[in-house]
């Protein structure tokens, strides 16, 4: 799926090349690729990032405590150290990645380009730095754990596969982030997945200590339950579109402010009936 990310920025720059305008001619690489991807609207994309689009935290919680309950209603063992297993990949992940937001402190486009479309219901609620994303370094490292777990089940692989190009996709569309960012989001994501998967064997025997868990056997299915997995997905997806999401009533009415009166931190929630 990488390399049809990588093919999808290719196709997009040798599209811009055809036709650059000359008022932005000076513009890197990474500047001008972002702008032919974010330039490109269409309805059906509209609908689309406006589903996929949601807050990192809710992915990084939801997907393995959703795999987590299904295995222990179903006492399977191995959907429970899966659900460990991905639990730590993405806290390594967003962990790599927030570090190095604050290395490079790299403006966002909305920030340090003109002419562009940007979300104005993301201005408001997002950090100020782009590098890497961590939308798709959760997005891609939930597709590699799964993927490097069930590698026997294709819907899962290919449903998640098509839910991260589409996050990270969206964080271009909406103005967030440059191409480069969401690359190396998806390159850190999956990067983090390996390297949890290679460490499985330590990690799992580390949770058994914890819990007391050394006489249970990883005999469980290695087929988990995709309805499941899935369904998680497509939850999170339609909670963020009518709850959180801009086109939410809920949200609309609703204005958080964060501020600061010499040591004391304030915050402000104020919501219009």
């Amino acid at each position: 799926m990488l390399r049809i990310l990588l093919c999808i920025l290719l196709f997009s720059s040798v599209t811009y090349a055809q036709g650059t305008d000359s008022a932005y001619a000076d513009e890197n690489f990474d500047q001008s690729l972002f702008r032919t991807l974010n330039g490109h609207r269409t309805g059906l994309l509209d609908i689309t990032i406006a589903l996929t689009e949601k807050p990192v935290t809710i992915p990084l919680v939801l997907i393995p405590a959703s795999l987590y309950t299904s295995a222990l209603i179903s006492d399977n063992y191995y959907d429970e150290n899966s659900s460990y297993l991905l639990a730590v990949s993405s806290g390594v992940g967003i962990g790599i990645t927030a570090g190095l937001k604050y290395v490079f402190k790299r403006k966002r486009p909305v920030e340090s380009m003109d002419g562009i479309y940007f979300d104005k219901y993301f201005l408001r609620e997002n950090d100020r730095y782009s590098f890497p994303s961590g939308h798709a370094t959760v997005s891609f490292n939930t597709a590699a754990s799964l993927t490097l777990r069930y590698p026997d089940n294709p819907y899962l692989i290919t449903g998640f596969y098509l839910h991260a190009l589409a996050v990270s996709f969206g964080r271009i569309y909406i103005g967030a982030h440059y191409p480069g960012d969401v690359l190396t989001g998806a390159l850190i994501g999956t990067g983090s997945a390996v390297l949890v998967f290679a460490l499985r064997k330590e990690l799992i025997e580390f949770k058994a200590d914890i819990f007391h868990q050394k006489d249970r056997k990883e005999i469980g299915s290695d087929k988990t339950d995709q309805y499941v997995a899935l369904g998680s997905l497509i939850a999170m997806d339609l909670f963020n579109y009518f709850i959180l999401g801009q086109q939410s009533k809920i949200t609309k009415n609703m204005r958080i402010e964060f501020g600061s009166i010499g040591n004391t931190n304030t915050l402000n929630f104020t919501y219009n009936f």
